[in-house]
């Protein structure tokens, strides 16, 4: 994990020690997922990929994961139990 995705993390607000740490989730095509330690505060980071993680050239806008977002958010008003709260939005990720 790059260090200047963490410290992306902390700019935004998300992580806030220097103790924070992120370790890879499996699974993930279009995506790269994280499970965000931060003293008392976990929670789950989704950042979309512009190139998927497949073994062709198969490029796809980031601007997917605020669609993504928005649907769960939807879904939410009719039935919250069956997505995750959204913590925080950006262009290139969110985080549950």
């Amino acid at each position: 994990m790059s260090e200047s995705f963490i410290d992306q993390l902390r700019a935004d607000g998300l992580a806030s020690s220097s103790s924070a740490t992120l370790d890879s989730m499996k699974g993930g095509v279009s995506s790269d997922i994280y499970l965000l330690r931060d003293e008392e505060r976990t929670m789950i980071v989704k950042r979309a990929l512009p190139k998927l993680k497949v073994e062709s050239d198969w490029f796809a806008d980031v601007a997917r994961n605020e669609t993504e977002w928005r649907f769960m958010k939807h879904v939410a008003i009719t039935n919250p139990s069956s997505v995750p709260e959204i913590i925080s939005t950006g262009k290139r990720l969110f985080c549950d």
